[in-house]
């Protein structure tokens, strides 16, 4: 396990991994490793500082106490994301209430004409048994229903730039703006609470279009934060710690689950394949 306890931060740090149509993730800042965990868990045994010269233990420990739900010592790396996300998928960010959040204001700034419109093979049937999911099956009409948003989308915001060149505050004329439209903002939070936020958002149950913004996160957090991520993997699929990758090979740590991965198949007949983490049936879920 290596001591790496520096702080990176600027647009150019990491290149940035592009979502969906037109959105973004990228790691701004980060602090701690999985080191940090370890000897927030040892502070009670004047062994702080003994962290690192056992790897294996040092496993063990960032495994118990993410199995016994043990969570503050997680609580010490903390790590800044950029997102640039279609704004029905920031507002189900937002409910994370354990992230602090700094968004673009369109009171400040016009926003560009930049908005989400699904691939045709995300766009599905609206399921008959859970009023709010969709199903795998395409939609017979996909097409005619990207065409149809889009010049929804184009008509919202040709009235937009109309009310700015008439003179309307800012502050009045986003208000005809669609929820595709696309916003970005800095997502802050400690990395118990990114773990916290990754079962929830990578849950099959959780709408695609946050589910794929997860997966990036879960990827980054994979390489700054190995053994803890392993951790994770391994308990919320059941699978035995002792068949994690060696702690000292980060580069190779794969964060995809064993559970079934979802698949969709483009106009072409390509199947895209992306894990969906299984961790049971969730409650108190809105959204």
């Amino acid at each position: 396990m290596n001591d790496n306890h520096s702080r990176r931060y600027g647009p150019g740090v990491d290149q940035a991994k592009q979502v969906l149509n037109g959105g973004l993730v990228q790691l701004v800042d980060h602090m701690g490793s999985d080191l940090s965990v370890v000897r927030n868990a040892r502070v009670s045994y004047d062994a702080a500082w003994r962290a690192g010269n056992d790897k294996g233990s040092d496993a063990r420990l960032i495994h118990y106490l993410l199995e016994n739900g043990h969570n503050t010592p997680f609580e010490a790396p903390y790590i800044t994301f950029e997102i640039m996300a279609p704004i029905f998928v920031i507002r189900q960010w937002h409910r994370h209430r354990t992230q602090s959040y700094n968004e673009l204001s369109a009171r400040y700034r016009p926003l560009p004409e930049h908005f989400f419109i699904p691939d045709a093979h995300t766009v599905t049937l609206q399921s008959e048994d859970n009023k709010q999911m969709r199903t795998k099956e395409q939609h017979p009409d996909a097409n005619h229903i990207r065409q149809l948003m889009e010049k929804s989308n184009q008509a919202s915001f040709k009235i937009y730039h109309e009310l700015l060149a008439l003179g309307t505050p800012r502050e009045l004329a986003r208000s005809v703006l669609p929820l595709g439209t696309y916003t970005h903002m800095f997502a802050s939070a400690n990395l118990h609470n990114w773990m916290r936020f990754l079962k929830e958002r990578l849950h099959e149950h959780a709408q695609y279009e946050i589910q794929v913004y997860a997966i990036e996160i879960a990827k980054i957090l994979a390489e700054l934060y190995p053994v803890t991520m392993q951790a994770f993997k391994d308990i919320n699929t059941e699978k035995p710690y002792e068949e994690q990758i060696p702690v000292n090979t980060p580069g190779d740590l794969d964060i995809s689950m064993r559970q079934p991965t979802a698949i969709y198949t483009d106009e072409s007949g390509t199947d895209h394949e992306y894990p969906v983490y299984h961790y049971g049936q969730l409650t108190d879920r809105e959204d």
